[in-house]
């Protein structure tokens, strides 16, 4: 019989990847990542959802010229500004913001020729959540005494 010490003092149970679906997501970390032939961006998104919360998917967002239309729509997605110019991104500001996400399973094939899914970002959509006014869930303020719009009977 084999005895294994395991260490499961950082281990989450609740963490995983993300089923497929839509999801409301902060934007956890963010790493710049060598590409094929253009660096790119890694996002990677954690559940703000009760149901899944701390469940994660990443996308990766290429850096290419021709690629960037996808950076900047998942950028206005965060709400950040995007001008019609040469901009300087720090990576740090984006992290904690929120947005809408579509998660998507991708199939793949390793060495072994066997077909896993992988949990990945497929688009990042603005969480219109965020547009509410800050009074929008009040309680209408309606006074006991002040019956003028009831039906008189």
């Amino acid at each position: 019989m084999t005895r294994v010490e395991v260490d499961f003092s950082d281990v989450d149970t609740q963490s995983g990847f993300l089923p497929p679906g839509l999801h409301v997501a902060r934007v956890a970390a963010i790493e710049h990542k060598d590409g094929k032939n253009y660096p790119g961006l890694k996002f990677a998104f954690e559940s703000t959802e009760v149901a899944t919360q701390g469940m994660w998917s990443e996308i990766f967002i290429s850096l290419a010229p021709k690629a960037l239309w996808k950076l900047k729509i998942t950028l206005e997605a965060l709400g950040v500004e995007v001008p019609q110019s040469v901009m300087e991104l720090d990576t740090k500001d984006l992290v904690g913001k929120i947005g809408k996400i579509e998660v998507i399973n991708e199939p793949w094939t390793d060495a072994a020729g066997d077909t896993h899914d992988s949990s990945k970002v497929d688009k990042v959509w603005k969480n219109i959540l965020d547009d509410t006014p800050d009074d929008y869930n009040r309680e209408p303020d309606v006074s006991e005494d002040d019956d003028s719009d009831l039906p008189p009977f």
